[in-house]
């Protein structure tokens, strides 16, 4: 149990650090998502949904969960899914995946990534105040609108009202840093910084 508890910890304090870093840069589903995005429904918006909607999932697995001892929560992880499909092969798990592919069709690109999946309601609760996030330098920028309009799946929501607002940092629980609106920044005025919270 001790040793458990450790794990968990260490675990718990590095999401804490890095906030939902794992769906910009590990998640094989967000990877696989990527893909199709360019080829299915490059043209189609980023997506519409509300973003608290993944903590309302959050909460029905775990109650369906504790009241039926299905461990819902692998069959919906993307980390799973993939899993099993390397092991196993196609099976259930390939119509999951088309259904992921379909909500973010009708809803818009990065749906399930930012307003379904269990895992980033989690990473996101954990990140609430994480060190590491996109820092924004207002001197430099032109609020162009490239960063949130051409590369950031939460831009509307989260990026945009950073710069509007002037806010030094993007402190949002749903910004994964996967950088790409470092990349799409024609002034050079986002990076990624490790700062302490600040009060």
């Amino acid at each position: 149990t001790g040793s458990f508890l450790f794990s968990f910890l260490i675990v718990v304090l590095f999401y804490a650090i890095i906030g939902r870093m794992f769906c910009g840069w590990v998640c094989p589903l967000g990877f696989f998502l990527d893909i199709t995005d360019k080829f299915l429904y490059k043209k189609k918006p980023y997506q519409t949904l509300d973003s608290a909607i993944k903590y309302r999932f959050l909460v029905l697995i775990l109650v369906i969960t504790a009241l039926t001892s299905i461990p819902i929560f692998e069959i919906v992880s993307p980390v799973a899914i993939f899993m099993r499909l390397i092991v196993f092969g196609i099976g259930f798990e390939a119509l999951l995946v088309i259904l992921v592919i379909l909500v973010n069709q009708i809803y818009g690109r990065g749906s399930w990534c930012h307003s379904i999946c269990p895992i980033g309601a989690i990473y996101s609760l954990i990140g609430k105040k994480r060190l590491l996030a996109i820092r924004i330098d207002h001197a430099r920028c032109s609020t162009c609108g490239k960063c949130y309009e051409q590369s950031c799946e939460v831009g509307e929501y989260v990026l945009k009202p950073a710069i509007i607002e002037s806010n030094e940092k993007l402190v949002s629980s749903d910004c994964t840093n996967c950088g790409r609106c470092i990349d799409h920044c024609p002034v050079k005025a986002l990076s990624i910084t490790f700062q302490l919270p600040q009060k």
